[in-house]
């Protein structure tokens, strides 16, 4: 949900109120707090891996990734893969960022006097389609896609991408 924020539900027949009655040291040694679920509680931020094009290895520390990251986010932390050097690609980095952008920037950067054009791409697993089938009934179209990466910024380009498909045959 975002924000250290989680949704709980219980099993069918069960209620919240008997779990927590039930478990009362376990759910305060995790949450902070307990409130019921409503309309008005929700998130502002949430928390994205982000990959980090372009920026040379000898560059790979905290205090360079969080000047790369920006003012507007938040970097909370490095892959593992990224720290012991297991994939030397890209970076990828976790950041905390308002809960309605999206990540995909190109910007230069002066770095220890070297100007560097670097890319920073979220990974939004959401529309991260691989082998996978999505249905739009408002359309009564089934969209199969095998075999491809698709990122989708937002729902219009995935209509736009339905529309492509369609003039495609």
């Amino acid at each position: 949900m975002g924000d250290n924020l989680a949704l709980l539900t219980p099993k069918e027949g069960e209620t919240m109120v008997e779990l927590i009655k039930l478990n009362r040291e376990w759910f305060d040694s995790i949450f902070v707090s307990i409130k019921p679920w409503s309309v008005a509680r929700l998130a502002s931020h949430k928390e994205v891996w982000v990959r980090c094009y372009v920026l040379p290895i000898s560059l790979w520390n905290k205090d360079c990734f969080a000047r790369v990251v920006g003012e507007t986010t938040t970097l909370i932390s490095i892959d593992n893969a990224t720290l012991l050097w297991e994939n030397l690609q890209y970076a990828r980095l976790k950041i905390r960022l308002e809960i309605d952008r999206y990540v995909r920037v190109a910007k230069k950067m002066k770095i220890n006097d070297h100007l560097l054009s670097i890319f920073i791409i979220e990974e939004f697993s959401v529309f991260l389609l691989i082998n996978a089938m999505v249905l739009i009934t408002t359309m009564s179209l089934l969209i199969v896609f095998h075999h491809q990466k698709l990122m989708f910024n937002n729902l219009s380009s995935l209509w736009e991408a339905v529309r492509r498909s369609e003039l495609q045959g």
